[in-house]
């Protein structure tokens, strides 16, 4: 709306309005935020209207932030939207790997794996981590892992920037990059050990460039759950996740857990596989069954699309256990 000293100068010299170019930035910024935010309730009416296995968004919990980069903001989290299937691997819309539960109490967990490379072009994420306590729901998670971001643009310009980096996070608070530099193709070990009460080792080496890392924390974890986990990440302050990249296959290798003061591997603790479903209820990323050595599994990128989408609970998409 013009002012009336504006409008007087307008009739005054009989031309055209024309605001100033502070006024036109102003409004360009304003007009850019109504069209964030309108985009983001279209991509959310679509993901509730289109994808088959909506329970309640909702009541989704949300936990945890994982900075990525300056323009992107990510939120690893720390409880899958899925739903059990004793007949066959879990389902989610965002965790894929193998988890454990029960009346059990996890104090530790390690794995290997190789960084997969991203072949995307576009705005995508993925995490690979372990951790304890993320089926709890509780916002009680220890975590240790990996994570790719693809950038497409950065203020404007297409960068198609790709950035790989460990971190670690204990929720609720924020995750804390590990200074180790990773590389598509490194082999990475990683471990979370509890030394005392609430006292808690982990750590975390790039066995191909042999740079390590390890830190003691506080935390009162609730030991209740353990896994082993390959993420699509959710955007801060919402249900939408990014689109998973195309990683192709990633192998986790040495997987074990201290489980009631006993080490075991995958299969002696009695995991569950876990698939993960894009927007249309087909699967995006499938969990394959254990190596012999119980300890082992490779997480496989299927050709389905992913796009920004809500955290949704999901079904069962196998009848056959793969145990």
């Amino acid at each position: 709306m013009l002012k009336s000293c504006e409008l007087l100068k307008y009739f005054h010299m009989n031309k055209p309005y024309s605001p100033s170019p502070l006024k036109t930035r102003r409004r360009y910024r304003y007009l850019s935020k109504k069209i964030n935010v309108f985009a983001s309730v279209i991509i959310a009416v679509f993901s509730l209207f289109f994808y088959p296995h909506v329970a309640s968004a909702a009541s989704l919990p949300m936990s945890g932030n994982f900075t990525v980069l300056a323009q992107n903001t990510i939120t690893t989290n720390g409880t899958p939207t899925n739903s059990t299937n004793t007949a066959g691997p879990d389902v989610s819309s965002n965790w894929a790997g193998y988890t454990a539960s029960g009346n059990n109490r996890y104090s530790g967990v390690g794995a290997s794996w190789i960084i997969p490379k991203t072949t995307n072009t576009d705005y995508s994420s993925n995490s690979t981590w372990i951790g304890i306590g993320g089926l709890s729901g509780e916002k009680n998670l220890i975590q240790i892992g990996t994570h790719t971001m693809t950038t497409a643009t950065i203020e404007g310009k297409n960068t198609n920037k790709i950035t790989y980096k460990a971190w670690y996070e204990i929720l609720p608070s924020l995750p804390v990059t590990i200074p180790v530099t990773i590389h598509p193709g490194d082999s990475v070990m990683a471990s979370i050990a509890q030394e005392s009460l609430n006292q808690w080792t982990i750590s975390f080496q790039n066995l191909t460039t042999n740079q390590g890392y390890k830190t003691s924390l506080y935390y009162a974890s609730s030991m209740s759950s353990v896994e082993w986990i390959q993420e699509s990440p959710l955007i801060t302050g919402t249900n939408i996740l990014v689109p998973l990249d195309n990683f192709g296959k990633l192998s986790f290798s040495n997987a074990w857990t201290i489980n009631n003061g006993v080490r075991q591997n995958i299969q002696q603790v009695g995991a569950r596989p876990m698939n993960m479903l894009n927007y249309a209820g087909q699967p995006l990323v499938n969990t394959s069954s254990l190596g012999a050595d119980g300890s082992s599994f490779i997480i496989t990128r299927t050709n389905a699309k992913s796009m920004p989408r809500l955290a949704v609970i999901s079904k069962s998409i196998s009848n056959s256990p793969k145990r």
